[in-house]
């Protein structure tokens, strides 16, 4: 184990392809590798606060965050500390996400597109490596309950998963956003909590944290393949 920098709480971790650890110290707006155990900085953010992040398969960072009055979301694209790319807006030059809210997780997909929930918005936003919005997914509802998406994770299959606070549910949906099915939660007995994070292996095991639990759990699921 090791403390941040600033002692307070780490906001999003990733693994890189070299296998190092990036965090997200909120606290002072920086990205963070560890190795030799030895905290690093990796980039400074100004003026924006970084709310998660991930790694892609060409080992840049992809790091989602709200300027400082919470009125704009991006992702930005950094290969070491330089600026490679900013995603914010549709081609009308509409915003992708909403603002304003720490729930936000992203990932990058085998096929390169880049998939974000945007929990205030009920939908998981995915779009092209170029940053053109391919389809947002909003699944359906029940009882006038909207999608509360945190946790994304995404297989060998290109399929994508995410966790649904509000239905206590994992969607697995495939890359062109059509639903696929659901893994209900409740109805495993032995897991009856909120799933929070997601994450999948090379055998797409799926790895799920809970809101409630502090435990993590290992869930094998079967699809066959497209």
């Amino acid at each position: 184990s090791i403390k941040t920098k600033s002692g307070h709480k780490p906001r999003g971790i990733a693994v890189t392809k070299g296998g190092h650890l990036v965090y997200i110290d909120s606290y002072n707006r920086t990205v963070y590798t560890i190795f030799w155990n030895m905290i690093h900085e990796v980039v400074k953010i100004h003026e924006w606060e970084p709310i998660s992040l991930c790694c892609t398969s060409a080992d840049e960072l992809l790091v989602i965050m709200d300027n400082e009055d919470h009125t704009e979301t991006r992702i930005v694209r950094y290969r070491g500390e330089i600026e490679k790319q900013i995603i914010e807006s549709n081609d009308k030059g509409r915003p992708l996400y909403l603002p304003w809210h720490y729930r936000k997780f992203l990932c990058e997909n085998g096929n390169l597109d880049v998939c974000v929930t945007d929990s205030d918005a009920g939908a998981l936003v995915v779009v092209n490596q170029a940053g053109i919005l391919r389809f947002r997914y909003t699944g359906f509802s029940t009882n006038n309950q909207k999608l509360l998406l945190t946790g994304i994770a995404t297989d060998s299959q290109c399929r994508i998963l995410t966790a649904d606070l509000n239905k206590s549910c994992i969607h697995i949906i495939d890359q062109d956003g059509h639903f696929l099915r659901y893994i209900d939660m409740e109805l495993l007995v032995y897991i009856v909590y909120k799933p929070w994070s997601l994450c999948t292996d090379s055998k797409d095991n799926l790895y799920v944290t809970y809101t409630d639990t502090g435990r993590v759990r290992k869930i094998q699921y079967y699809m066959p393949k497209d």
